[in-house]
């Protein structure tokens, strides 16, 4: 009877139910891409659609209960920290709790949806991507001036689109990007030409971020995206198609650059991005260096199992901790830092075997799976705390994760 519930008409005679959740979560997702200030609309809308989810009938399963668990524990970690701020930044150390938690719980509403019916992961992936090419788009042409009021998708001289920063921006077409790559990897170019040129105006939208995160990415996430395909290609044959697309992706790159380096203006902030180290990286004395204040902050974060709080370390360091871990250990304290590392340890653990395994959802889990881990990597040089994407990808591992297990019980949720 849900079955037959959830695909009847609504009371209006118009939509059905499935249809209705459905187009909550296309909103959901789209807004992800457009986080200008803080609360972001995102935040406002799934603070309504998410209490209508439930009423409706969404439930909580036992196989993402580790996560809901453990985004509770480093949300109270760090509400403990608040105690720890001065008197004058208390509100502003509430607020940013308060979205944290928020956040840590989208991630839940994520994974019971796709428990709920997997195939949601298609309006997901359809969503990402149309999203994801619209920002770059903009991106793109605020860059090279050919939209009004292009200052307000730029800073210092970098495409951030509709982020306030252009290393979320960039990091956030990484999985689109990905999920662009797969397809093509996987099926005759003729067939995906569409999908060759949003995986360009994706690149370029990612170059033009001038992120030296999101670049290295992109640059390691392509072939380790490639390799993992290979491992469960069944044929030779696929495996050398691989190599061949490889080539022509190299190639591909280097025209890219090419054509960038002729435009002067790209070309200089390209060479002064392109080093490795940054001058603000290295610094010494009073003002220390990003790899400094990351070994300054955890011997200070032995000093306070508490944590400082939320915005006391750039008030003492002058920048922001730009370290995921860090921040963690101290606007969260050590229960907070305890329950992220051991949330990202139980998703590793159960979510890097459904990139390996023969399931409809195999190629959406690869491209998830590749990103995360990518993104994992890059919270050592860059604060992911509250990228949205971030949370998404979470949940996303969880449901899926949460799927396997009926799978292999032999049955899926009902509703």
């Amino acid at each position: 009877m849900s079955a037959i519930a959830s695909s009847a008409p609504s009371a209006y005679g118009l939509v059905s139910v499935k249809a209705l959740r459905d187009g909550g979560l296309w909103f959901a997702v789209f807004l992800g891409g457009f986080v200008i200030v803080e609360p972001a609309p995102y935040e406002l809308a799934l603070a309504l659609l998410i209490p209508l989810y439930f009423l409706g009938g969404l439930k909580l399963r036992g196989a993402f209960a580790p996560l809901l668990a453990l985004v509770l524990v480093y949300n109270a970690g760090g509400f403990l920290s608040v105690t720890q701020i001065r008197p004058e930044k208390f509100s502003d150390g509430l607020l940013y709790m308060a979205v944290s938690l928020f956040l840590g719980l989208t991630s839940v509403w994520f994974a019971a949806l796709v428990a709920e019916d997997w195939r949601r992961i298609r309006v997901i992936e359809r969503t990402y991507v149309g999203t994801a090419v619209l920002v770059s788009a903009i991106g793109i042409l605020g860059y090279f001036r050919l939209l009004p009021g292009s200052d307000q998708f730029l800073l210092y001289g970098r495409a951030k689109a509709t982020f306030q920063d252009p290393n979320v921006f960039g990091p956030f077409l990484l999985l689109p990007a990905l999920i662009l790559a797969r397809r093509i990897m996987t099926a005759p170019l003729a067939r995906n030409l569409g999908a060759l040129a949003m995986l360009a105006v994706l690149a370029i939208g990612i170059f033009l971020s001038f992120s030296r995160a999101a670049w290295a990415m992109l640059a390691f996430g392509l072939p380790l995206l490639a390799a993992v395909v290979s491992a469960t290609a069944t044929t030779n044959r696929a495996r050398l198609r691989l190599i061949g697309l490889g080539a022509a992706g190299i190639a591909a790159a280097a025209v890219l650059v090419a054509v960038a380096m002729s435009i002067p203006a790209v070309s200089d902030l390209l060479v002064q991005r392109a080093k490795l180290v940054q001058d603000y990286d290295a610094k010494t004395g009073a003002e220390l260096g990003r790899f400094a204040r990351h070994w300054v902050g955890f011997a200070l974060s032995a000093e306070h199992p508490l944590g400082i709080g939320p915005y006391e370390f750039p008030l003492a360091f002058v920048e922001a901790t730009h370290n995921t871990y860090l921040k963690s250990i101290l606007e969260y304290g050590w229960l907070g830092f305890s329950a992220y590392v051991t949330l990202v340890a139980m998703t590793l653990v159960k979510g890097l075997p459904l990139a390996f395994q023969p399931r409809p959802w195999q190629p959406f889990a690869q491209c998830v799976l590749v990103s995360f881990v990518l993104h994992l990597l890059v919270g050592w040089i860059i604060d992911t705390d509250h990228w949205r994407h971030m949370y998404l990808a979470f949940g996303l591992i969880w449901g899926l994760v949460a799927v396997e297990r009926y799978h292999r019980a032999g049955r899926f949720p009902t509703r």
